[in-house]
């Protein structure tokens, strides 16, 4: 098996025995390749992964703190005077005469703090973080699938494409050789002959585009899907459903699409965490109340140590901090409005993307009915063409026209499942 089909081989299934080529690739299964391995993806889970952690550090402001400390120090213990001090003597010698004498110093101690009360800063800091974590991430996975949805019906279209092209090509080289034939009999003028070559390569050069569209259709489905395999694979025929809104009116999909929307959803979380930040920057200016415990062991000895305990009950807070907090707030507002005015932004992109897809299915759903219809006529022309051509009576310009047909109603069917797939997305489903 290629080394560039194993990731999708593995997702897909075993390959066939007799064949190192990989099952037919599915929708489902593309998608959940895309989910895997779409670096747009992965890194939106980094940055819920990283808010995760920053609001675990946030949090980490409304739990005690403990500390510990143990230390040994060998040191001297010279007298060092300071304005106001008077030196004393020890042992009959005076404090002010420098010794190499030197002493142990063992220490021991712990220290537990508590936030009580900060004026909810702490919480509002913690809220914002949590609010954002997973809403991005969710904005992702929705554009990596509808890509994968887009450029997978992109694929199966080509492929149609490229059968159409492949059965015109047969098609005109039968009629070249026919035409040869009915020359050679006189039921027909050079110039037939000469147009049946023309239709021939005409054939032949629609076809080499038919396979190069088809190859690089699934270059873009592996780049949907984030894999480098082969495009030596074939994808699942495969059509979009039709969706429960597409008959209803633009107005009343709205709601439901700004609300289902995960983008939208998590341009409303950010304008909720700036708020918060904003209420969190004034709160800067409030005093904190916390209360401190701390228990020590010292003394010259590891078995003569002394213990001593203290609490320490205090309030604390900004009397002038030099207009910070002032300036903190006034950028947190400026975000603030920036985050407003992009939900707002957003509110009208949405109703913009409904009303496109909406009209994109209507147009769609039209085209493939009178596609159907040209087809079905192009046949019909086509097959009283033959007769006539062969009786050595008119030209097979109606084998270009049903060719042309054709490839229409192909482009019909998959511009619908595509238009499905937008307004799936822009009504923020799956």
């Amino acid at each position: 098996m290629r080394l560039g089909l194993a990731l999708i081989v593995l997702m897909v299934g075993t390959a066939r025995a007799d064949d190192d080529r990989a099952p037919p690739l599915s929708l489902d299964v593309a998608i959940r390749i895309a989910v895997d391995h779409q670096p747009a993806l992965l890194s939106a889970r980094g940055a819920t992964e990283a808010a995760a952690g920053v609001a675990e550090q946030l949090r980490g402001n409304l739990l005690p703190q403990l500390t510990g400390t143990v230390n040994y120090q060998r040191r001297t213990g010279n007298f060092v005077p300071s304005p106001g001090s008077v030196p004393k003597s020890v042992d009959g010698a005076s404090t002010s005469v420098s010794r190499f004498t030197s002493y142990n110093a063992w220490y021991a101690g712990a220290s537990l703090t508590q936030q009580i009360y900060d004026f909810h800063k702490s919480i509002d800091l913690y809220r914002s973080q949590r609010v954002v974590e997973a809403s991005n991430e969710q904005a992702a996975r929705a554009q990596v699938i509808f890509a994968v949805r887009t450029s997978f019906f992109a694929v199966c279209a080509t492929r149609s494409l490229l059968q159409v092209a492949s059965d015109a090509l047969v098609s005109q080289k039968h009629h070249l050789e026919q035409t040869v034939d009915l020359v050679k009999n006189g039921l027909q003028p050079e110039i037939a002959l000469a147009q049946a070559n023309t239709n021939y390569a005409n054939a032949r050069v629609q076809s080499i585009l038919a396979h190069n569209n088809y190859a690089l259709a699934k270059a873009q489905l592996n780049q949907a899907m984030a894999v480098e395999p082969s495009t030596d694979y074939e994808v699942v025929e495969e059509s979009f459903p039709p969706l429960p809104g597409e008959t209803e009116m633009l107005d009343d999909l709205l709601p439901a699409a700004r609300a289902a929307r995960a983008d939208v959803r998590a341009q409303r979380q950010t304008v909720a965490a700036e708020r918060l930040q904003v209420r969190a920057a004034w709160e800067g200016l409030a005093p904190a109340l916390t209360i401190q415990l701390n228990v020590s062991d010292a003394g010259l000895q590891p078995d003569q140590l002394v213990w001593n305990w203290n609490v320490i009950v205090g309030i604390s807070g900004h009397l002038f901090d030099g207009l910070t907090t002032a300036g903190l707030a006034r950028q947190q507002r400026g975000q603030l409005m920036a985050a407003e005015a992009s939900l707002e932004q957003l509110d009208q992109k949405v109703r913009l993307d409904v009303q496109q897809a909406l009209l994109a299915v209507k147009a769609a759903k039209e085209t493939v009915v009178a596609a159907a219809e040209a087809h079905a006529a192009g046949n019909k022309q086509l097959r009283l063409a033959e007769g006539r051509y062969r009786s050595g009576l008119g030209n097979m310009i109606a084998q270009s026209a049903a060719t042309a047909a054709e490839s229409q109603k192909v482009q019909a069917d998959y511009a619908l499942a595509a238009a499905r797939a937008q307004l799936g997305y822009a009504l923020g489903g799956p």
